[in-house]
């Protein structure tokens, strides 16, 4: 009885052991489409990072619209716009003529 017992638990480790084994063997048989799986994966990775430099970027962009669009508001509310001069053209430089000193200025977070 005992060698009978030996015997199974031999024959059952024998074929787990074989099992194992052509399992093995498959998948390295198939170790192209391992590759093919793994180019897909960095492929997936790069777009996600494309994706999420695109979406900092248009971020950047809309904070930097609200900061300029808060200055605007707050200059127009202290009555500090920018200043063109009503002479003719030939009379005056091509920019616009600005406030000596902006202390009403509020800091404009520039993105990094």
């Amino acid at each position: 009885m005992d060698n009978q017992v030996a015997h199974n638990i031999q024959a059952g480790t024998a074929q787990l052991i074989k099992a194992s084994n052509d399992n093995f063997n498959a998948l390295m048989q198939h170790e192209g489409a391992s590759d093919a799986r793994t180019r897909q994966a960095e492929n997936f990775r790069a777009q996600q990072q494309t994706s999420f430099e695109h979406a900092q970027q248009n971020d950047r962009a809309a904070q930097a619209a609200i900061d300029h669009s808060a200055h605007q508001m707050a200059l127009y509310s202290l009555d500090r716009q920018t200043f063109i001069n009503p002479a003719p053209p030939e009379d005056r430089s091509q920019r616009p003529v600005q406030p000596p000193v902006d202390i009403f200025r509020w800091p404009v977070r520039h993105p990094e």
